[in-house]
């Protein structure tokens, strides 16, 4: 149901590229608590007390562990996601808080100096095994002190001189690296590795997991990590590391330490409640008076959201693909004049834990290569909801929808990000200042924007978390670097990630800096000395899935005129840079909230 207060919001503009009714069937009933997370009766951000029955409509994430080891990425520079200098993962964007690899050592401290465990190599020119003893280290990670996360091996002292490992790739598997176990029940487990791979400076721009060999010395890191879940809880007696060096290079002994691979974790806290949690089923959300919009899509009436998301006029420059929300075949017009018709429904589609029927269906189409337009978007449509006027423009929004990705969502390594729903900005679109969109730089006084963005799809076949999506903030700011804007990455913690086949609660916040009212343009003096402006350095973009916060920049200067505020809430829906998608690809939008504080996930009553 679409819900509106004329006099809060400005502007929306939607650009599609398919929509139409998906789901269908009676309403479902309440997820069990099974389903969701424990988050109930939290109180929200705002001091509002929440509902005493129901509970928080969220993604059920299992929170596997085993997905947040390195990666050990795919071949060649094509295939650039695995552990790096800077990243752990650099498929899903996770970097290290130190470069060349963080970790514990055994008093549990952050790139400590005692290593769990230490051998000194002989520089015999020749293959041989070296043997850790690593049982206190295996122990901790079976009895939880610690996440296993794997082995970091780094040198302690002696000769610099380069020392060569064999992988589990290397050709003769009696080189590959072991891990030997004894339990208390006398039972031996023998584990192969999962992964490995080193790290050098140098792959910050190609990464080196499917490598035969890897390497020791100082800038030099090998990483190797394990499956212990055979394990289960027993208790280990015995755990020993080899691995198996074929050349080295050292002139003389060198020691080599054992430390505790440290990734991230997985945010499990309670999720933050807002004024969602007050309205189960977004239900008479509305009445609320910091909320300015809500869309549910809960018939295929126009009041509903359904039609009012339709344009009959072509916008220059764009497709105008539309589809009524009352049909599953629906056809629609190419800015080509040529008619398409979507497949009928999403691959893999699960309806929304609400009960809704009806839901918004986008797609990108195949389009041909090298050739912008056709697979890039669809509908772009400009929303006026009402009058625009600068009184209207607000200083703060928070955007809440609701997104599902489909199985064919970048189904394959060549697969690029873009831009996604529940951007927020002030481009000023039609007025005398057009910055901060489209390659238009922003320079403190043309317009600035926020889009909601994703990143390429982590690739499958070397990556523990492939096929997850992570989501960033497209900024266009007076500070960037570049023609074009900033991509923030959502990885304050994993729970950035989007998995295909699940729903979950996207929101992003938007507070604008600080401006003094004079409206002067900061500046570079002849010396190349930054000359402040009327802006300050003090505004707000936060982002959180499924009520949990995964990103946060609190240093941004949107602008230096105070004329420049907030004016648009952008569901646009656009496929890479110039290059058009190789196949159609589908996402779902539901249940769409715009306010002026913090909304949160749904509740189910």
């Amino acid at each position: 149901m679409v819900q509106l207060s004329f006099s809060k919001l400005a502007f929306i503009i939607l650009s599609l590229s398919a929509l139409v009714a998906c789901g269908g069937g009676s309403a479902l009933p309440a997820p069990s608590a099974a389903d969701n997370d424990p988050a109930a009766d939290s109180p929200d951000v705002g001091g509002n007390e929440s509902p005493q029955a129901g509970s928080l409509a969220l993604n059920a994430n299992r929170y596997d562990d085993a997905l947040l080891v390195p990666s050990e990425g795919g071949v060649g520079t094509r295939f650039n996601d695995g552990a790096s200098w800077t990243h752990f993962n650099k498929g899903a964007q996770f970097t290290w808080q130190n470069e060349g690899g963080d970790f514990l050592d055994a008093n549990g401290d952050l790139q400590g100096t005692v290593p769990w465990a230490e051998q000194t190599i002989i520089d015999t020119d020749s293959v041989t095994d070296v043997v850790w003893d690593v049982t206190t280290l295996v122990q901790a990670w079976v009895n939880g002190t610690y996440k296993n996360r794997g082995f970091h091996l780094r040198r302690i002292s002696g000769s610099n001189g380069p020392l060569d490992y064999a992988t589990k790739e290397a050709n003769d598997s009696a080189q590959h690296p072991q891990l030997t176990v004894v339990t208390d029940s006398a039972e031996l487990l023998v584990l192969s590795a999962m992964g490995d791979t080193y790290l050098t400076p140098s792959t910050s721009t190609v990464t080196f997991g499917q490598h035969t060999s890897m390497r020791v010395r100082d800038d030099h890191n090998v990483l190797v990590w394990f499956d212990l879940s055979s394990l289960g809880d027993k208790m280990v007696v015995s755990a020993a590391l080899k691995l198996t060096t074929f050349a080295q290079f050292t002139n003389s002994d060198s020691s080599h330490g054992v430390f505790a691979i440290k990734t991230d974790s997985w945010d499990t806290s309670v999720p933050v409640a807002g004024i969602a949690a007050l309205y189960p089923g977004d239900f008479g959300i509305n009445v609320h008076p910091d909320v300015y919009l809500s869309y549910s899509f809960d018939t295929n009436s126009a009041a509903d959201g359904g039609e009012d998301f339709l344009n009959d006029s072509i916008d220059v420059g764009h497709a105008d693909n539309y589809w009524p929300c009352n049909t599953l075949a629906p056809s629609g017009r190419q800015s080509d004049g040529s008619l398409s018709t979507p497949d009928v429904g999403i691959p893999g589609y699960q309806p929304f834990q609400n009960g809704n029927a009806v839901c918004m269906r986008l797609q990108y189409e195949e389009g041909p290569a090298r050739t912008q337009g056709l697979g890039n978007y669809g509908v772009s449509s400009k929303k006026r909801v009402a009058s625009f006027f600068a009184s209207e423009q607000t200083d703060e929004l928070f955007v809440r929808h609701y997104i599902f990705l489909g199985d064919t969502w970048g189904e394959n390594i060549h697969n690029e990000g873009g831009k996604r729903p529940g951007g927020i900005s002030g481009t000023q679109s039609g007025s005398l200042y057009p910055g901060g969109w489209g390659g238009r730089t922003t320079n403190g006084a043309n317009g600035w924007s926020a889009r909601g963005g994703y990143a390429r799809q982590v690739a499958y076949g070397y990556n523990p978390l492939e096929g997850y999506t992570a989501l960033t903030t497209y900024l266009y700011h007076a500070d960037q670097t570049g023609g074009y804007g900033d991509q923030m990455n959502w990885t304050m913690t994993p729970n950035g990630l989007l998995k295909k086949g699940r729903w979950y609660s996207i929101e992003q916040q938007i507070k604008m800096n600080n401006r003094d009212g004079l409206n002067i343009q900061a500046s570079v003096d002849v010396g190349g000395n930054f000359i402040a402006g009327s802006g300050a350095f003090d505004g707000i973009v936060r982002g959180w899935v499924d009520g949990r916060l995964v990103f946060e920049k609190t240093d941004v200067r949107f602008t230096d005129m105070d004329y420049i505020n907030i004016d648009v809430a952008d569901f646009g829906l656009y496929y890479g840079g110039a290059e058009n998608t190789p196949y159609d690809q589908h996402m779902a939008l539901d249940n769409i909230v715009i306010a002026k504080s913090y909304i949160g996930p749904m509740k189910i009553d």
